[in-house]
């Protein structure tokens, strides 16, 4: 039933964003950074990695797109002879990767990755693995619905970190999308 999305924030799954947009066109779509650090960092040498850790993390803590790009560049011009490839990969999901530049800063850190699904995930499968033996396939849906649920109480009275802040900024961004 959901009509009007603002922004979708997903890993790198393939397809998703061609699927996302096909239904919702004016939603914006962020990738999420940690997984683009994660593919980043598994294809450069054991050596390099903490360093190029860091300058990642730079890119994605910078005060403003601009920044982010120029840092960008900078980390190009400084890897990308070592590692074509997967710089190549990143600049061309670079536009996707920076889409929380958009959106307050408040509230920034919270959509620039998939940080708090990831999580949810985390416990469900923690929750699942301590259960020797479901005996079958409806068992685990229903502990997969209940902790879902449990998850969604939990949460349902919080905001998100920010969000109260730029409450007005953000709305101001969704009513001129959906007029």
């Amino acid at each position: 039933g959901v009509k009007e999305v603002l922004i979708f924030i997903a890993d790198g799954l393939s397809g998703i964003q061609e699927t996302i947009r096909k239904y919702y066109p004016r939603a914006d779509f962020q990738s999420c950074i940690v997984h683009a650090e994660r593919n980043m960092l598994s294809k450069v040498r054991a050596g390099d990695k903490d360093i190029i850790g860091r300058e990642m993390k730079r890119i994605f803590d910078s005060s403003s797109e601009e920044e982010a790009r120029r840092r960008f560049n900078e980390f190009k011009e400084e890897w990308n002879n070592k590692y074509p490839k997967a710089i190549y990969n990143m600049e061309t999901r670079l536009d996707l990767l920076l889409t929380y530049y958009r959106y307050p800063e408040p509230v920034r850190k919270v959509i620039r990755s998939t940080n708090m699904i990831e999580r949810l995930n985390k416990e469900i499968r923690r929750r699942i693995k301590i259960i020797d033996s479901l005996p079958g396939e409806e068992s685990a849906r229903k502990i997969i619905y209940l902790r879902i649920i449990e998850e969604n109480n939990k949460y349902s009275g919080r905001t998100v970190l920010g969000f109260n802040i730029c409450k007005d900024d953000i709305m101001r961004i969704f009513d001129m999308r959906y007029p």
